[in-house]
């Protein structure tokens, strides 16, 4: 009998579910055809299963038969009985070695030993329906990547040019001598650090498994790769990895006006306390708590300073005319804390990579356990380049 593939069957499901979702027909029709011919391959096999359970009980009681009468007696029929009964093991053990649908034709007159009641000795041919994705947690990012500016580098490190003072200029009546000066310039150097993991997984597991688990594990580096640089970009020291924007000197600051709370005066003056030219590209970045309190924070008109698309508005959530990004790894209000940044991010930030996710596979040192190894490597690094195009708010009188 055909072989009765379960991805295939999740294939037609998935299908069927798009054809309809898109509302073709035609194809929603051919799909429904397909599905009722798996059906009835599968309750042919199922009728064939039945079959088998029926001619294993008979030999089962075969079985007993024999046991009864080599306990009675000896010699040649004794022994004919005993090679039957040997049968029976000799049919769970070809079994387990090629599967139902592996048997040769000599095979054929062993299935009759096999049943479906019990999974080691054919239960599985009838399979629970197993399914097709894994349940994942959440995991939250940093948005810094959607927000700082990116570039790429070969080399251990990247450096960026910058001008510290400007030249001097002056306003000189006729035939006066002109001061000389020039601008300074110096350098900023952002060098990758790299992020590594390792998962060592038994060979059992990478060729048994219902789903793909080279690719499980790819999927779930490449996520814990996303969290750490994500947290780095925040709250990271710039020792072998990126240095986060809570840890850079020069941004200004301004107070919230409370020991340890934040304001909604403090909120307004974030704007004023840049350079125009950053406050038009500025936005908020708070954490999902510090929102919270965001969102009952009023002007002096009683207005919310927050607008989050209620009535139905589609747009972007803002507050005080600004977006607002969620950046989880930052701080919650608290004395002296600073829970809120403000500012044009791709100014004031850049993110340096160093080509993309590195694999290595290892197949040798684990050998003798007969399991191999995946390691990962990805290198980025990160850096406030021009503090003044940031103000944090510090919960502080």
């Amino acid at each position: 009998m055909e072989n009765i593939n379960l991805d295939d069957i999740n294939k037609l499901t998935h299908d069927l579910r798009e054809a309809s979702e898109q509302k073709n027909k035609e194809a929603e029709s051919q799909i429904l055809v397909k599905m009722k011919s798996v059906d009835a391959k599968i309750e042919a096999q199922n009728a064939e299963i039945k079959a088998m359970k029926e001619s294993l009980e008979a030999a089962e009681k075969k079985a007993c038969q024999a046991e009864a009468d080599l306990k009675r007696s000896s010699g040649y029929l004794a022994d004919e009985k005993k090679e039957e009964a040997k049968k029976h093991v000799a049919a769970f053990e070809t079994f387990l070695k090629k599967g139902h649908h592996e048997f040769s034709m000599s095979n054929r007159e062993e299935l009759k030993y096999l049943r479906t009641d019990n999974n080691v000795d054919g239960g599985f041919l009838a399979p629970e329906e197993y399914a097709n994705e894994i349940i994942k947690k959440i995991v939250p990012f940093s948005p810094m990547r959607q927000y700082a500016n990116i570039v790429t580098t070969s080399r251990s490190a990247y450096e960026i040019p910058k001008r510290d003072t400007l030249v001097a200029g002056y306003w000189v009546g006729e035939g006066t001598a002109v001061t000389a000066s020039n601008s300074q310039y110096g350098k900023i150097t952002i060098a990758p650090g790299k992020m590594g993991a390792k998962v060592s997984i038994t060979r059992e597991m990478l060729t048994d498994a219902v789903f793909n688990m080279r690719d499980q594990i790819i999927d779930n580096v490449a996520t814990r790769f996303r969290a750490l640089e994500g947290a780095a970009y925040i709250n990271g020291n710039g020792i072998n990895k990126p240095e986060g924007i809570t840890v850079a000197t020069g941004l200004n600051e301004i107070n919230s006006g409370n020991a340890a709370t934040i304001s909604a005066d403090a909120i307004i003056k974030a704007k004023t306390a840049i350079e125009f030219d950053y406050d038009r590209n500025g936005a908020y970045m708070m954490n999902r708590d510090t929102l919270g309190i965001v969102r009952i924070l009023k002007d002096t008109q009683n207005r919310y300073l927050l607008n989050d698309g209620l009535n139905g508005l589609e747009r972007e959530m803002e507050l005080n005319g600004r977006p607002v990004v969620i950046a989880d790894d930052l701080p919650n209000e608290g004395a002296n804390a600073f829970p809120i940044f403000y500012g044009d991010f791709r100014a004031a930030y850049t993110i340096v990579d160093n080509a993309g996710l590195y694999t290595k596979e290892d197949s040798s040192t684990l050998a003798d356990q007969d399991m191999t190894s995946y390691l990962f490597f990805r290198r980025t690094g990160g850096k406030v380049v021009l503090p003044e195009a940031l103000v944090k708010i510090k919960c502080a009188v």
